[in-house]
């Protein structure tokens, strides 16, 4: 499993092909007065395919990730029933002596405080898709673990949210002897709030439409579909994040699998079950959870400490589902204040043990917290 150097350079041809494509994009008419009510408004894709199509600088921001990113590849072999994968992945290594490993499945936080391992799943960004069925959590999970091992770390910790919740397999699967313990910012369990019926009713249509994925991959070869589907996702899965049009321009056109490959993983998800693939049985890894207000299925936290070994809370004034690029410094501040030597939940590598904290000591450690304002009573109360 060697670890391979990489840069993102995308094929001149690539570009010229692109911007052909946006050339022959047609765009429907507008219901008037509509509003969002019928998706992202034709006005908007209109600004976001001329943006695309004349404004959005690829190069430099292609030079601008290699830059920042230190990015390389690598083969994992003996993936359970699936041979040897080629994954891209981000290892930003520490100045600080004794930085903890933290596995990130996602999106890429870079802070002092820990050695920061994120790698694209198969079928995402620039690491090798799967071409068999039955790729699932399980596998997924191996790959991670089998990554930080290969990076030296036979010890780390995890943070995930949405997909990143394959954290919480891993957990199940190596710990406590290589995961030590996780943190999640989208803690799942089943409820009646109104955010969730709104989610099952007018937001996961995406899920159900990517459970067949040739044929939703067809439709996305529609240039104008991708930044209206970024588009909505952006601005109705967040908390009035003031996103800007480049942000909204789709990066997964120059995906290395192609148009279909990453939304296999719902189908495979669909096909054993959505809550199995999420919440299947009781983690015994210490578990932390950032609560966060606008997320799609917001939970009580007694609901998930019911299924987890539940060490630290932080209750979120603001944010939505994509919280890591919302709020980054909520979020790694909540991973120092659960992982950090002074934190609520320390991990001891050098002993190789967790220091452990019950819930009672964690909460009421959180009214310490000033930023935390009227959120620790509410936690008291729940």
């Amino acid at each position: 499993m060697t670890e391979t150097p990489f840069q993102i350079l995308i094929p001149d041809q690539d570009l010229v092909r692109l911007r052909a494509k946006l050339e022959l994009t047609t765009l429907l008419n507008e219901v008037e007065g509509a509003g969002c009510d019928y998706g992202a408004p034709i006005s908007d894709i209109r600004r976001l395919v001329d943006k695309w199509k004349n404004g959005y600088d690829w190069r430099k921001h292609e030079a601008a990730l290699n830059a920042e990113l230190p990015q390389y590849t690598r083969d994992i072999s003996r993936v359970d029933g699936f041979g040897s994968l080629n994954i891209h992945y981000v290892h930003k290594k520490s100045d600080c002596s004794g930085a903890i490993p933290l596995l990130f499945p996602g999106s890429f936080i870079e802070h002092p405080s820990f050695r920061v391992a994120t790698f694209n799943v198969p079928g995402f960004g620039f690491s090798e898709p799967v071409l068999k069925p039955g790729f699932r959590k399980p596998q997924y999970a191996e790959l991670g673990n089998k990554l930080m091992v290969s990076l030296g770390y036979n010890e780390y910790v995890t943070q995930g949210g949405n997909w990143g919740q394959i954290t919480r397999q891993i957990g199940e699967m190596y710990g406590p002897k290589h995961a030590k313990a996780w943190h999640t910012n989208f803690p799942m369990f089943k409820s009646e709030l109104e955010r969730i019926h709104w989610f099952t009713e007018k937001g996961s249509g995406y899920s159900a439409e990517q459970r067949m994925p040739s044929n939703f991959g067809i439709f996305s070869h529609g240039q104008s579909s991708r930044p209206s589907w970024i588009y909505g996702k952006l601005h109705v899965w967040t908390d009035s994040c003031p996103w800007t049009d480049d942000e909204g321009v789709s990066i997964d056109y120059f995906s290395r699998s192609g148009s279909v490959a990453s939304l296999c993983i719902y189908y495979e998800v669909a096909d054993v079950g959505m809550a199995p693939a999420f919440c299947k049985r009781f983690c015994t890894i210490p578990k932390g959870a950032s609560y966060i207000p606008k997320e799609l299925a917001p939970v009580l936290p007694s609901w998930v400490r019911r299924e987890n070994n539940v060490v630290f809370e932080s209750m979120r004034e603001s944010g939505g589902h994509f919280a890591a690029h919302e709020k980054p410094a909520e979020l790694v501040g909540d991973l120092r204040r659960m992982f950090g030597k002074t934190g609520l939940h320390s991990v001891s590598f050098q002993e190789g043990r967790v220091n452990e904290r019950t819930n009672n000591q964690c909460i009421n450690e959180l009214e310490n917290i000033p930023e935390m304002g009227t959120s620790s009573r509410y936690l008291r109360q729940v």
